[in-house]
């Protein structure tokens, strides 16, 4: 069932349905206050958290062992359980649940559906966790969770984009290293490429210029905005979402970002490597006829697995050679505590406990990927691997996606219509911005 249609009543104002689950909410907001002074006052003595239900999308066996290893240590966390939903109708499920009073109290959310669901969520105040305590702890990429009026989920995991290459495909090209910068990527695309006269792809270079036969497409547009400087969306003072790419300033930046994406798919140019007839990004560089693809440090293993044969290494994403400081894109997920919480005092003990840096060191233990708190990313690992992973984390950023179920058709139009000729890029941008703002919830 969507969203709008079970909290409202088809505009004609509030029903009965709705009046309940506002008084639900309403009991909640008042019982958080008390619950972040018990929070305060109990520190941390090992006082039962009671039974705690914790739903989300990350899997069942991993979350659980996570819990599991914490509970040896924190015996106040014996009564918190873990649900994983499918993500297509996990938000739907969260939403029913809490109206029909059985619903989690605390609940997984990431950065692409945060604000669609960000009037369901009760703001940790700054009183209670401050702000200044808050940049010191966690990576960038986490500042998303923060509105003016306290904070919506503490972060918990992350996933940067990473650059996978080749290693074959590059020696047999005489290229000894990966791409550290956009110029770089440019001047190499040729000696990687394989295009036959009729303007067919044998083997790609890099998967940029389309958008529906490339995985991690919006990721990859959204890299190249945020290597820009453009933050996408953001938070105004009064908690309303907005869309900065309309800034003057930054229009012609974002514009050349898409014109750079879209020229790897132009036959007219020397950096034509990719076309819409081909498989899937990710089938492509399994396959062998990929050199560099953009993929989240989650895949690594996947990728391993699906092709043990491939001899491929990972590295930062490129560069722009002026940039200050490097950028990668990266989703977030954080741990929120939902207004209608029928126990706010023990999920935002848990929250907070479960976000610290003892236990996100569990965390990480099992999944092996980077940790989101800066005390961990200060002992980075000894593998190569990690390492890549470390520094991305340390270096990425997100963004808000108004809503979700609308952002890729939104950039996938935008990115169709500038390679076909039917808007030139200005207006295809300007057509997205305002195709974004429309999407955000009013």
């Amino acid at each position: 069932m969507a969203l709008g249609g079970l909290l409202g009543n088809d505009g004609k104002g509030p029903n009965v349905f709705h009046t309940v689950l506002m008084a639900i909410f309403g009991l909640a907001i008042a019982g958080g206050v008390a619950a972040l002074a018990l929070y305060q006052t109990i520190g941390s003595q090992a006082v039962s958290l009671g039974q705690l239900k914790v739903w989300g999308t990350l899997p069942a066996d991993r979350v659980s062992s996570f819990l599991n290893a914490l509970k040896d240590s924190r015996p106040e966390y014996a009564q918190v359980t873990y649900q994983s939903l499918s993500p297509q109708s996990y938000y739907d499920e969260v939403v029913n649940a809490i109206a029909a009073g059985r619903g989690p109290d605390v609940i997984f959310i990431d950065n692409a559906n945060l604000v669609a669901q960000a009037e369901k969520l009760y703001p940790l105040p700054y009183t209670s966790f401050d702000e200044r305590t808050f940049r010191s702890s966690y990576v960038e990429s986490g500042e998303i969770f923060l509105r003016p009026d306290g904070i919506l989920a503490m972060p918990f995991a992350l996933d940067p984009l990473v650059m996978y290459w080749n290693r074959d495909l590059f020696a047999a090209a005489g290229i000894a290293n990966p791409p550290q910068y956009w110029d770089e990527v440019v001047e190499i695309v040729p000696r990687l490429a394989i295009v036959t006269q009729d303007q067919r792809v044998r083997q790609a270079a890099i998967a940029m210029g389309t958008y529906s036969n490339i995985t991690n497409a919006k990721a990859i547009i959204s890299l190249l905005w945020l290597q820009a400087g453009i933050p996408i969306t953001q938070w105004g003072q009064d908690g309303v979402l907005r869309v900065v790419l309309s800034s003057q300033q930054d229009n012609n930046a974002a514009a050349e970002a898409v014109r750079f994406y879209a020229s790897f798919a132009d036959p007219l140019k020397t950096t034509y490597t990719w076309n819409p007839s081909l498989p899937s990004s990710r089938d492509m560089f399994l396959a062998g006829d990929l050199a560099m693809y953009f993929g989240f440090a989650s895949e690594f293993d996947e990728l391993r697995v699906a092709n043990p044969n491939l001899n491929f290494d990972v590295a930062m994403v490129p560069q722009a050679r002026a940039a200050r400081r490097p950028v990668t894109y990266a989703t977030v997920e954080g741990l929120s505590v939902p207004r209608a919480s029928r126990n706010i005092s023990s999920a935002f003990r848990a929250v907070l406990g479960m976000t610290d840096a003892t236990a996100l060191r569990l965390w990480g233990e099992t999944t092996r990927l980077p940790p989101v708190h800066r005390t961990l990313l200060a002992e980075p690992p000894t593998d190569a691997v990690g390492k890549v992973w470390y520094y991305a984390a340390l270096n990425s950023r997100s963004w808000l996606e108004p809503d979700p179920r609308q952002v890729d058709p939104i950039l996938r139009q935008m990115l169709e219509d500038v390679a076909s000729g039917r808007a030139s890029v200005q207006e295809a941008l300007g057509a997205a911005r305002a195709a974004l703002e429309r999407s955000i919830p009013r």
